[in-house]
């Protein structure tokens, strides 16, 4: 403190005195401009006609060096109490700056550690959040994936059945056609759960066991339904049948009585028949197929939707947000990374057209470029000589302080 009054007091003292040793050696180089401009117009004509000085000439040139010299040493004598007193006054104002910077940077440390305890704390909860939402939107994935596949099953089991119903009353004969009306009006039709056995999904989130519970759990809530309707088809189906087995018997009497040219276009008939009905069958299969498509499809963005919701709202609650500021600093850690930094600068920020600045780029300021590209652009260097740390520091907010 005892410095800084010092300097004040000798301020007051000298810095009055600076006009006028300005002024006084400012008339010093004025002379001395106006003779040396006399000295040098002889001086280039002596020159111009003798090739040379002449003797005369030369000694009053020295002489006038000499006795600049002289007033140089004077004017200097002169304002150098007062320009070292400016640098005193200047080191001063920067000392005292020095020290608030040094206060500033103490309290800003802490603020940096917690911003970087935050951050990690972001990304660590963000990361989590990812992972969750991954796995639940694969959950919805593989949902859709399972009822597709348990869908598609249970109609290939029902039109496979009814098929096969329909096939035995084509296929009867005059020899068991009563037999068989009896077997078929004892038919009780159920569908067993141990029929409706799909190839399970491949995951990438979840296990194998989680898949194979979530199969088993699918099949248990849908199983009641489906049993439901299986036997509420098959039972039609059945009266259907038991209910043609008259014609059926009448068509195989008559066919018995014809001969042989009506056997053959009645069978002809019989077989287009059929082919007609197995496509028509194969249509109708390929349209319940995209009828089941298209409503597990919009169930399936339903429930994306609201897994999508549910991300945003769990990060925005879970995660603390203050203004920072991220950078990158790259560590160097093997001597090849120098080379990697200067090619990357080469790549994309050397001048295409300005050759002359390449020789004045250090690698220090490459690796500076290369930092600050990282930050903006999202770009690193892929190296095993080179690590990227990133660096958060708090931001010092006029706005957090009006909100507290």
């Amino acid at each position: 403190m005892s410095t800084e009054i010092s300097i004040i007091e000798q301020a007051k003292t000298e810095l009055p005195n600076a006009p006028a040793v300005i002024a006084k050696n400012q008339s010093y180089l004025t002379v001395y401009q106006k003779s040396a401009e006399k000295l040098k117009t002889k001086a280039e004509a002596e020159l111009a006609e003798f090739g040379k000085l002449t003797e005369a000439t030369d000694l009053e040139l020295n002489k006038w060096q000499v006795s600049a010299k002289l007033a140089i040493n004077a004017a200097n004598e002169a304002r150098t109490p007062i320009t070292q007193l400016l640098t005193k006054i200047a080191k001063s104002f920067t000392s005292i700056e020095a020290e608030f910077d040094t206060l500033y940077k103490s309290i800003q440390a802490p603020r940096d550690k917690s911003a970087k305890a935050i951050a990690v704390e972001n990304a660590r909860i963000a990361a989590e959040a990812q992972a969750k939402l991954d796995k639940a939107k694969e959950r919805v994935d593989l949902d859709a994936t399972i009822e597709i596949q348990l869908r598609t099953k249970y109609a290939i089991e029902l039109e496979a059945d009814k098929t096969y119903l329909k096939n035995t009353l084509n296929n009867l004969t005059l020899s068991d056609i009563d037999q068989a009306q009896s077997v078929i009006e004892a038919l009780t039709p159920q569908f067993k759960l141990d029929r409706w056995v799909i190839s399970n999904p491949i995951p990438r989130f979840h296990t194998e066991i989680e898949v194979a519970e979530m199969v088993k759990a699918l099949q248990e809530t849908k199983y009641e339904a489906v049993a439901a309707h299986y036997s509420k088809v098959m039972e039609a189906l059945k009266l259907e049948v038991i209910a043609a087995l008259p014609n059926k018997k009448s068509d195989l009497q008559e066919f018995a009585k014809a001969g042989l040219e009506e056997q053959n276009r009645l069978t002809k008939l019989a077989e287009d028949k059929a082919l007609q009905t197995k496509a028509d069958q194969l249509l109708a299969a390929q349209q319940e197929a995209a009828n089941i498509a298209e409503q597990v499809e919009r169930n399936k963005e339903i429930a994306a939707e609201k897994v999508n919701d549910q991300h945003a709202m769990t990060v925005m609650s879970a995660t603390k947000s203050a203004p920072v500021l991220k950078s990158y600093t790259i560590k160097v850690t093997g001597k090849l990374g120098w080379k990697e930094i200067a090619n990357f600068w080469f790549t994309h920020g050397a001048p295409e057209e300005d050759l002359e600045s390449f020789g004045k780029k250090s690698l220090s300021q490459m690796k500076t470029f290369a930092e600050k590209f990282a930050h903006k652009n999202g770009v690193k260097i892929e190296s095993s000589n080179l690590v990227y740390e990133e660096e958060v520091k708090a931001v010092a907010s006029a706005k957090l302080t009006k909100a507290a």
